[in-house]
């Protein structure tokens, strides 16, 4: 599990294993305050299709899908 500030935001990546498969499938969610001050919350849902062999793995792209995201969404609606 990883947690982090990044642009205004705090983004946690949690990975969970999969005891069928012994894989790794990557979760990951961003929060923010709108500028109302209203909280915010986006999920990955799209990553639950994907698997990786390592813990480190699947939280390294929660943290990947989650920052580009920020970059190119998040702020640009306001």
């Amino acid at each position: 599990m990883a947690t982090e500030f990044y642009k205004r935001s705090l983004i946690t990546s949690t990975p969970q294993h999969d005891s069928c498969t012994g894989a790794w499938v990557p979760y990951a969610f961003v929060a923010w305050h709108d500028e109302k001050g209203h909280f915010q919350l986006h999920r990955f849902p799209e990553l639950e299709a994907l698997s990786f062999h390592t813990e480190q793995e699947a939280v390294s792209c929660g943290l990947s899908i989650a920052h580009g995201w920020v970059d190119t969404d998040i702020y640009s609606s306001h």
